[in-house]
């Protein structure tokens, strides 16, 4: 119940930061990488972490290798009732229409114009044709109408829990502007002032005069040269240069990671008009020099991801607020552009492993774009298969929620692949909408997209073979050895069952090495076994040797020599069947009988009972550091020549798994909690709260490690998990 609350507290805290900027505005939410882009758009919670600091900073802190880059290329285009219209419209020339009828009309013999019309006949079936066209493509270019192209190069680089990179958002449209003035009057100076204005008509081929003010009202020549009718050109390009850090919590609830992004952003702001009739492939060589303005801003990002344990770290949830300052960019003519801020929220579910994964991303903002009529609210994802590290594929489905009948692009699909070593793979995307335009006489998609991306892992290679974030547990490899994730997990369930029943209810019948899998060994138990019959011995041996002395009146003499345990049966031997007070023999049975006085248990008194814990702290300490250092030497000095591994493991089978275990971009061991208790002489057991983190999962674990003393040094005999 304690945690259902505390999971509640921050889900409020981000529910009401959502409502409070919900209706603001923004530029897209525009993907700029192979993998998002495949994927429906998705990339909050399942980007690459070199790309984090772009969709999500705290991503950073989920990172699989200690440093990673990704460089990529490519373009978006969005088109809505204008690029076929215009193309033809180049094709006629409106301007070089209106020419031919004036030079036309300077050829008529006026004087036999209609008197009553002042018309004359001009049969051109060139210039009937052309007019046609002009008109019949001005009048479909609808008031709804768009060309936007979205190209993009970025790159992003991750080193640990930080990442830079320069990714580019650009938005560059043409929106025809078309004035109502559709009809073919020329002004012609060579003539007279009477039929200095004259009107063609397409269907009857003929010329006639008309009024100055019919002209300016209806004349397409009078709305071209004064710029009634013309394509608007404007675009913003802005760069965010960002320096991005991510940490993690381990909550009792889950894992929460928390990401920020300071970005430094230069943009450029184009403004410009252009003839009606250019042609769209031009469009973009036309956002030149002479149009554009420089400025320079300043932007804030803060992102989220949360892993909840209920479901064995499977599912990562994120969200992600961009640009929270609203920076502005000023354009040439003084208008500003304002990067409201982005609000997205994503989610990552591992189906199996790392192996098979999908993915979703959701707009909680209607984010504008510089189409006057485009608005976007986005919500899509996908699945991504990686049979390998050599090979990925992906697809999904995007869908704009804000969608109208003049701007519907229908549903988005998204397809990609990756191919090649971790250290560099090529990855290529693509996206097309159902609903098409027509260019050329063919339909087309209304929208599509390519991206290609590089993508290099330098430090990923570490890794023997591609392994899952839910097989990579080696804190758990004391109670588990399965790769199997689901067989994992059951055999937890039994071992932790068993360890339990061991260590917890048998405390009256059983030692405490016994409360655990093979603690002790029969020759442990021979050996305590022996030292008592020695111990009987030695006591027996001193008796006798006082009574002799004391009946013969001789002191004993005591050499310096040190006896060895082995001699001491063979000394008592003599001198309980001696009878005689032979000094020699005296001497030979009282000099290993004052040396091998049974040696007092270090742990007896307190002054001991402390330097002993201060040892087995400082062997605790060392363990924990060569674990987290991936020092395998020294990691297997700190066990016993007596630990044999649980489950029936051999114990080199065990060193090699735990070698092949310790192939790890980064281990992060915590300690904490740390009880000792002596349960022997040379015994103690100790029980504290570990914590473990590597690429990809996190975990606290109640832990014990049973540790004996040989010689000065502590090691490590046996160890477990408890509950």
């Amino acid at each position: 119940m304690n945690n259902t609350k505390k999971m509640i507290i921050p889900v409020m805290v981000m529910y009401c930061l959502i409502i409070s900027i919900t209706d603001l505005n923004a530029i897209e939410f525009l993907p700029l990488d192979s993998q998002a882009i495949s994927t429906g758009g998705a990339g909050v919670a399942s980007a690459y972490p070199s790309f984090g600091s772009y969709y999500n900073p705290a991503l950073l802190s989920h990172h699989q290798s200690g440093f990673e880059w990704v460089i990529s290329a490519g373009a978006g285009i969005r088109e809505f009732n204008l690029a076929d219209h215009i193309d033809k419209l180049k094709e006629v020339d409106i301007n070089e229409t209106l020419d031919e009828i004036e030079r036309e009309s300077s050829n008529i013999n006026w004087a036999l114009a209609d008197p009553v019309t002042k018309s004359v006949p001009m049969p051109s079936e060139q210039i009937s044709g052309d007019v046609k066209i002009i008109k019949r493509e001005l009048g479909l270019i609808s008031d709804n109408n768009g060309l936007e192209i979205m190209p993009n190069v970025s790159m992003g680089f991750q080193f640990g829990n930080l990442g830079i990179g320069i990714y580019s958002v650009s938005d560059l449209t043409a929106i025809a502007v078309i004035d109502r003035r559709l009809d073919f009057i020329v002004k012609s100076d060579s003539l007279p002032v009477t039929y200095q204005y004259l009107k063609y008509n397409e269907n009857a081929k003929t010329l006639s005069a008309v009024t100055e003010n019919e002209y300016q009202q209806n004349s397409i020549e009078y709305a071209v040269d004064n710029e009634y009718t013309y394509l608007k050109l404007k675009g913003i390009t802005y760069y965010e240069i960002p320096i991005s850090y991510a940490t993690d919590f381990s909550t009792p609830f889950g894992r929460l990671s928390l990401g920020g992004s300071v970005k430094f952003m230069p943009g450029y702001t184009y403004e410009k008009e252009i003839k009606v009739d250019t042609d769209s492939g031009d469009i973009l060589d036309e956002f030149d020099d002479g149009s554009e303005h420089q400025d320079t801003t300043f932007g804030f990002d803060l992102g989220f991801l949360y892993t909840p344990n209920f479901l064995n770290n499977r599912l990562i949830t994120g969200m992600v607020i961009k640009n929270i300052n609203s920076p502005k960019f000023e354009s040439k003519s003084g208008f500003e552009y304002t990067i409201d801020p982005q609000i997205r929220a994503g989610l990552l579910y591992h189906i199996w492993r790392d192996t098979f994964m999908v993915s979703m991303d959701y707009d909680f903002s209607e984010n504008e774009s510089l189409l006057n009529t485009y608005t976007s609210q986005n919500i899509g994802g996908g699945i991504q298969f990686k049979p390998s590290h050599m090979l990925s594929l992906r697809c999904g489905v995007q869908k704009n929620m804000k969608s109208n009948d003049n701007t519907d692009e229908g549903t988005i699909f998204t397809a990609g692949f990756g191919l090649g070593l971790k250290w560099f793979k090529l990855d290529l995307s693509a996206q097309y909408s159902t609903e098409t335009t027509e260019f050329d006489g063919n339909e087309i998609p209304s929208s599509g997209r390519v991206q290609l991306s590089v993508v290099s892992n330098l430090f990923y290679g570490k890794r023997s073979k591609p392994e899952s974030q839910y097989q990579d547990i080696d804190q758990r490899d004391v109670v588990q050895d399965s790769v199997d994730v689901d067989e994992e997990q059951k055999a937890v369930e039994v071992d932790e069952e068993q360890s339990t029943v061991n260590m917890d209810e048998d405390m009256d019948t059983t030692t405490e090495e016994e409360k655990m899998d093979e603690s002790v060994t029969p020759e442990e138990m021979l050996d305590e076994k022996m030292d008592e019959s020695l111990d009987d011995k030695m006591n027996q041996a001193i008796e006798n040797t006082d009574m002799s002395a004391q009946e013969t009146g001789i002191t004993p003499t005591i050499d310096n020599a040190e006896p060895t345990v082995e001699s001491a049966p063979e000394v008592i031997t003599k001198s309980v069947e001696t009878e005689s007070p032979e000094p020699a023999v005296i001497t030979k049975s009282v000099e290993p009988v004052k040396e091998d006085k049974p040696i007092p248990c270090p742990t007896n008194n307190i002054q001991s009972k402390m330097q002993e814990t201060i040892n087995i702290t400082t062997a605790l300490d060392k363990w924990k550091k060569s674990w987290s250092s991936m020092n395998i030497d020294a990691y297997l000095e700190m066990y016993s020549p007596n630990f044999k591994p649980s489950r029936g493991m051999s114990k080199s089978a065990w060193k090699k798994q735990r070698a092949k275990r310790f192939k790890k971009d980064f281990i992060k061991i915590g300690v904490s909690n740390v009880s000792i208790e002596f349960t022997a002489c040379k015994k103690a057991k100790v029980i504290f709260d570990q914590s473990y983190e590597s690429p990809g999962y996190s975990d606290q674990t109640k832990k014990q490690l049973l540790f004996e003393k040989i010689d000065s040094r502590w090691f490590i005999q046996k160890e477990g998990s408890v509950k």
